[in-house]
């Protein structure tokens, strides 16, 4: 055959009808494989230019796929998967995927779920649960890593308001006992070994607290609401919380108390160290400022 040449579309045909119904033995496959692979492949270390790919796209264009409306069997799924367990793609590999279907390189990119698909996807994962091995494996592979705040921003603008799939939907109340129950006890992030059961002191009683209050001006030391601007969910009056800077329950001295509101208490949940140094600097730059006061204007108290 003369190079360059090529087989017109009748001899592409008719070699196409003999081969079919032809099944290739697994040791056939075994020695056509070894014969082509790594440097005895006439295309190894090479590379197709953009014009190449142009073609090769504009050629299957319009061409359905030979899977087209089929599924793999059980036993292909699990040939499929042992091939592939052990297998790992190297960081530079990752990198490379990643790049090449971000933004507009995305086959997905601008558009969106149809209901009906949604309702599907929906379907096919209730009621999957992860085995506990699975959780672990995942568990291990998140470790350690930290999203960058643009990806957070960008996750954050992607699933907010109304792009949200939960946007102006509520929990029933069964959903929220199943939610509760999750995270309750040990099963909570921010479990302490049941401390929030223990007693507080005997000298931490109201006359202390409206102490703590009036010490405090009744502002909240955060976000100095005063705490007649404080009001429950049925618009009841509510007083500002006596917090214990060190979390000790039993240190009830006026220098480990300070005021806050319900929703700055709420936050001293998390990052408890940071919130003591935070809060312990805080009252020793109130009290000096007090003193000062006290001295430059005695007439005043």
């Amino acid at each position: 055959m003369i190079k360059g040449s090529r087989h017109s579309l009748e001899a592409i045909r008719k070699m196409s009808e003999s081969h079919k119904g032809t099944v290739v033995s697994p040791g056939h496959r075994k020695k056509l494989s070894e014969a082509f692979k790594g440097k005895k492949n006439h295309f190894f270390g090479r590379k197709h230019t953009l014009e190449s790919k142009r073609k090769m796209s504009q050629s299957l264009k319009g061409r359905k796929s030979p899977m087209r409306g089929k599924k793999h069997s059980i036993q292909t799924k699990q040939k499929m998967s042992k091939r592939k367990k052990g297998k790992k793609a190297s960081l530079q590999t990752k990198i490379k995927m990643s790049e090449k279907k971000k933004g507009k390189n995305n086959s997905f990119y601008g558009k969106k779920h149809k209901p009906e698909s949604r309702r599907r996807i929906s379907e096919n994962n209730s009621g999957e649960n992860f085995s506990p091995e699975r959780r672990k494996r995942l568990s291990e592979l998140h470790k350690g890593t930290k999203a960058t705040l643009e990806t957070r921003i960008k996750l954050c603008e992607a699933n907010g308001g109304e792009n949200n799939g939960f946007y102006g939907k509520t929990h029933n109340p069964k959903t929220r006992k199943i939610l509760s129950e999750q995270k309750m006890g040990e099963k909570n992030a921010c479990w302490r070994g049941g401390i929030s059961f223990q007693p507080y002191g005997v000298a931490f009683n109201r006359k202390l607290k409206e102490f703590i209050r009036a010490r405090d001006n009744y502002r909240c030391q955060e976000c100095f609401r005063h705490e007649t601007e404080l009001f429950t969910k049925k618009s009841k009056p509510r007083k500002l919380i006596c917090h214990h800077i060190n979390y000790l329950k039993t240190d009830n001295s006026t220098c480990n108390l300070i005021s806050l509101c319900l929703k700055c208490h709420g936050k001293t949940n998390y990052k408890r160290k940071d919130w003591t140094k935070y809060f312990q600097k805080k009252l020793k730059a109130l009290q000096l400022h007090r003193i000062f006061v006290k001295k430059t204007l005695p007439n005043q108290f």
